[in-house]
């Protein structure tokens, strides 16, 4: 997001982050927000969480559960780390005693590049808030890792857009 994005957006990645319990490829990994912006950003994606309803059978079920207990666990460890690591889990995170690999939904803020969740694809219903305030380090950022199958860019500024899109190539 860039600093003229409209909070409001959220909406969007939060039903691209957690649809499929973010276990597909073109699932939203990260948000990076500017800090002016952060605080309304994180509040718009965790809120939501909390009315997901878990089940395995439609109808009325949002989240259904991780695919294996491989994944689900991978998923704690991801979760363990990041408070370990002074992340800020917001708004869920928890597991829940019921039978299938069921995980509320949360935000994550705080984590360094070199943590699990921002260092790896993490497939899984917990999406990090990067704050940032030049967007050049942004895009430093992401290639700083290994992965970049998609990624997009928010902004209500046209020319903004533009001039980052340039400097970004998804897909490699």
């Amino acid at each position: 997001m860039l600093r003229r994005s409209s909070p409001s957006q959220v909406g969007t990645f939060r039903r691209s982050g957690l649809h499929k319990n973010g276990e597909f490829c073109a699932a939203v990994k990260r948000i990076y927000a500017p800090s002016a912006l952060v605080e309304e950003v994180v509040g718009k994606l965790a809120a939501p969480a909390d009315g997901f309803v878990l089940g395995t059978v439609p109808p009325g079920v949002t989240m259904a559960p991780n695919q294996n207990k491989v994944q689900f666990d991978k998923l704690r460890g991801f979760v363990a780390a990041a408070k370990a690591a002074s992340g800020q889990v917001i708004a869920g995170g928890e597991m829940f005693e019921r039978p299938g690999y069921f995980m509320r939904p949360a935000a994550c803020t705080g984590l360094a590049g070199e943590a699990g969740l921002m260092d790896d694809e993490q497939f899984c219903p917990v999406i990090p808030v990067v704050t940032y305030d030049d967007p050049s380090n942004v895009v430093a950022s992401i290639y700083a890792g290994p992965y970049g199958l998609t990624g997009s860019i928010w902004t209500a500024v046209m020319r903004k857009l533009v001039v980052y899109r340039k400097r970004t190539a998804q897909g490699r």
